[in-house]
């Protein structure tokens, strides 16, 4: 099911160390470095970093997880910035639902509630994942991976010439209709347009946003977890991305209790991807690291949250029917694998 340059795991992808000794892996040439900037730089680290350093006794440059006399810093500075993230998070959240106690329903309590349910992600990934040396080599294995995946790559930039082109037509139309209520009506996914048989509008209508912020949210979901889908399942996360938002745009409009007149957001076809990644991941466990696809799955469902808590017109409905949709063309995708096995 994987594409792209080869397995997530295999070290093979690494630059190779021809010097033999302490080196970073700058701009794709190295650069000489001593053991105490080695250290120094491990300390630094992170999982998602792209930051490779060789030493005198390695083959290849590698992430300070995998180097012997770097593992200990690199994993105690991980370890000691999520416990701080986590805490910090959780600490905040709770002292913010503790003053708006009193007012269940404000914006003060529902951002408390989130950096609670935030930080309680993080402890989950952190106990399931990356909380042992095994799980942080393969983060860093993976995000290496990602960085480098010819399909990654690919998926990077139509993903990101999609979110421009979308944002771009927007605002142009705006300038030229003097509003975005009136590029609504041109070609938003007005419900009595639909009703009149004007149905092209499901395709157009999820490409138009309310907000800047719910444009921006979007966006960086959509760059998220498309490239992610791009890299892992191949072009077929396009395909499964557009339908989605189709069929979010149809389930909110006779499912979603008519509380508007119109549809907007490619949300539905951001979660379609979550779920076809999740499932994905879930059925074939090689597919990602340990304990980033239950990552995903409460990054998933704490967009959902959000947009219920913190938007008056949240499209529930939409998210959910994506989201679902997604799951089913997961287990039609692992169904056709398995068939083309037997």
């Amino acid at each position: 099911m994987m594409h792209g340059d080869g397995r997530w795991d295999d070290e093979q992808g690494f630059p190779d160390n021809e010097q033999r000794q302490w080196s970073l892996f700058d701009r794709r040439q190295p650069k000489k470095i001593n053991l105490q900037d080695a250290m120094s730089l491990a300390s630094k680290w992170l999982p998602a970093n792209s930051m490779l350093i060789a030493s005198p006794n390695s083959t290849k440059f590698l992430p300070p997880i995998l180097i012997p006399e770097l593992e200990h810093v690199a994993f105690k500075s991980v370890q000691g910035n999520y416990k701080r993230i986590s805490v910090g998070l959780l600490v905040f959240g709770m002292l913010l639902c503790v003053v708006a106690f009193q007012q269940v329903g404000s914006r003060t309590f529902h951002i408390g509630l989130l950096s609670v349910s935030l930080a309680g992600a993080l402890i989950l990934d952190y106990c399931l994942g990356i909380g042992s040396k095994v799980g942080l080599v393969q983060r860093a294995m993976f995000f290496r991976w990602l960085n480098v995946d010819k399909r990654s790559r690919q998926g990077r930039l139509i993903w990101m010439g999609l979110i421009l082109a979308t944002g771009c037509l927007q605002l142009l139309m705006i300038e030229h209709l003097g509003s975005n209520d009136l590029v609504f009506q041109r070609i938003g996914a007005m419900y009595a347009s639909i009703d009149s048989g004007e149905y092209w509008r499901f395709f157009s209508g999820p490409f138009l946003h309310y907000s800047l912020y719910h444009f921006i949210k979007n966006a960086v979901l959509l760059l998220f977890v498309g490239v992610l889908s791009s890299a892992l399942l191949g072009h077929i996360s396009l395909v499964v991305f557009f339908f989605g938002n189709i069929i979010a745009a149809y389930a909110q409009m006779n499912y979603g209790g008519h509380l508007f007149d119109n549809y907007g957001g490619l949300s539905g076809g951001v979660y379609a991807l979550f779920g076809l990644v999740i499932f994905s991941g879930f059925t074939t466990r090689s597919l990602m690291p340990k304990g980033f696809c239950l990552f995903l799955a409460n990054l998933a469902v704490l967009g959902v949250l959000e947009a219920e808590l913190m938007s008056e017109n949240a499209a529930t409905t939409a998210h959910l029917a994506g989201f679902f949709f997604g799951l089913i063309c997961g287990l039609i995708l692992k169904l056709s694998v398995v068939f083309k096995r037997a």
